[in-house]
């Protein structure tokens, strides 16, 4: 049976004070960049269940990360 994390339900939005600390709270998780663009980064867990998340950085410089979706692969 493949290695499972144990990642909340649903983590809905945070907002962090520096984008280092919304890194961090992602990795704690499993999460790694899988695309980077100019005004957001896309994460996903890297063991089942695969979540995708997005963090970007708003106008005031603090940094918010969302849950998006769990990406269902074959088995």
């Amino acid at each position: 049976m493949a290695d499972v994390i144990n990642i909340p339900p649903n983590f809905g939005i945070k907002e962090f004070d520096t984008v280092v600390q919304a890194g961090e709270f992602l990795q704690k998780f499993g999460f790694e960049v899988i695309s980077r663009r100019s005004d957001y980064e896309l994460w996903e867990s890297t063991q089942k269940p695969k979540i995708l998340a997005i963090k970007f950085e708003m106008e005031t410089g603090r940094c918010v990360v969302k849950q998006l979706l769990t990406r269902a692969h074959p088995p």
